[in-house]
């Protein structure tokens, strides 16, 4: 919903009437929705904004996971850029934060809130990239292309709001997360990762306990 808003990080009470994608301003319309329900038929109603979830039994269309069937089925991967070559950056939240926040928002069953939930530490595409490179152990095919329309250069949340009534605190850097994403990905298309990414013990009984499965250790 933030759209073209320029004022980072982005807080709930920054003022959300610029959106730059379609997608973007049906998030917005659903929550004037929410408060019209609320106000006529005093529904109990909470908004989350996510921001940019990864992780395991994710989208297949989101960017990580493109990325890293692309390298594995050696294909190019497109990373965008701004015009004058600036790095894209996302506010990358790992799926388990963003469960915890969920949680926590339905057990306090506000009367009409709107929440961030967001990782809180913006990082660039092209480190994403890098990591996926690392653990898969495959040099990617990339190209460069301009932002498409309806994209932002950054995102960047302001999870204050979610700490205070939610007690919501993200705790899994990009690093880590998608470690846990490539060990799951690995086991789960029989894909081989580098010599560096070896499951320890502990990830294989979360694996096994989470999935039902695990990779060798």
């Amino acid at each position: 919903v933030y759209g073209l808003n320029v004022e980072v990080p982005f807080s709930e009470s920054h003022r959300v009437d610029s959106q730059a994608s379609l997608y973007g301003a049906t998030k917005k319309s659903n929550e004037n929705i929410a408060h019209v329900y609320h106000h006529l038929h005093g529904l109990k109603l909470t908004g989350l904004r996510f921001f940019t979830v990864y992780g395991p039994l994710g989208r297949p269309d989101m960017a990580y996971f493109g990325f890293a069937d692309a390298m594995v089925r050696g294909a190019p991967i497109k990373e965008f850029r701004q015009e004058d070559g600036t790095e894209l950056e996302r506010d990358f939240t790992y799926v388990t934060d963003i469960v915890s926040g969920v949680v926590a928002a339905s057990r306090r069953a506000s009367e009409l809130e709107v929440f961030n939930l967001g990782n809180t530490h913006p990082q660039k595409v092209a480190k994403l990239i890098r990591l996926i490179e690392s653990g898969l152990g495959i040099n990617a095919n990339i190209s460069q292309a301009p932002i498409t329309a309806g994209d932002v250069p950054r995102t960047f949340a302001n999870v204050s709001h979610a700490r205070i009534l939610l007690g919501y605190r993200p705790r899994v850097s990009l690093e880590a997360g998608i470690r846990k994403f490539l060990l799951w990905y690995s086991r789960y298309y029989g894909v081989h990762l580098s010599a560096e990414l070896k499951a320890t013990p502990e990830e294989v009984a979360e694996l096994q306990s989470i999935y039902g499965f695990a990779p060798s250790i």
